[in-house]
């Protein structure tokens, strides 16, 4: 009996998966996004265990002020490898500079953006350009998918999702 109740009990088919699953959580949906909670629930997460590199360029106002703090920059960051974290993949930045012309400062997406990378790009890095707006509106974010940069408004930074969302974009995942 015991036999029994070890085998196909909701402890033991988390030791099998590599997923814990609480005995009241088990056949009830939770608000768990599926990205950690899986499709079907039963494979284990795929463990990547990779740190990429990011050069973060932060573009200046006409006054040379960037409006955004290093902090801004840190908390977002926090919060963009929590969200990784269930498939071992981190970020960490390896280059920051800043852009001192502030013709980019408010984005201008279908003018601008290949513009700025070819002057700012930073080879075999996540390249991150911080700006104040990207016009036209309302986006405050955009990773194109075959790309290895991602623009990035001072709005996203403070939005604790919005950072991730965009990495998902940059990884082909929606």
């Amino acid at each position: 009996f015991l036999f029994f109740l070890g085998c196909f009990s909701p402890f033991a088919q988390a030791k099998k998966t590599s997923v814990t699953i609480h005995p009241k959580q088990n056949n009830q949906k939770t608000n768990t996004p599926k990205s950690v909670q899986q499709a079907a629930s039963t494979a284990p997460i795929k463990c990547l265990n990779k740190k990429l590199s990011l050069a973060i360029h932060i573009v200046e106002d006409s006054m040379h002020l960037t409006h955004i703090s290093q902090s801004d920059i840190n908390n977002a960051l926090v919060i963009l490898n929590a969200d990784f974290a269930p498939i071992c993949l981190s970020f960490f930045i390896c280059k920051q500079d800043t852009i001192e012309n502030y013709k980019y400062y408010r984005l201008n997406k279908p003018d601008e953006i290949a513009e700025v990378h070819n002057l700012y790009e930073v080879h075999n890095m996540i390249n991150v350009y911080i700006v104040n707006e990207i016009v036209p509106a309302p986006e405050a974010g955009f990773a194109p998918r075959a790309g290895d940069y991602m623009v990035l408004t001072h709005g996203c930074l403070s939005d604790p999702k919005c950072w991730s969302h965009e990495m998902g974009h940059f990884f082909s995942l929606a």
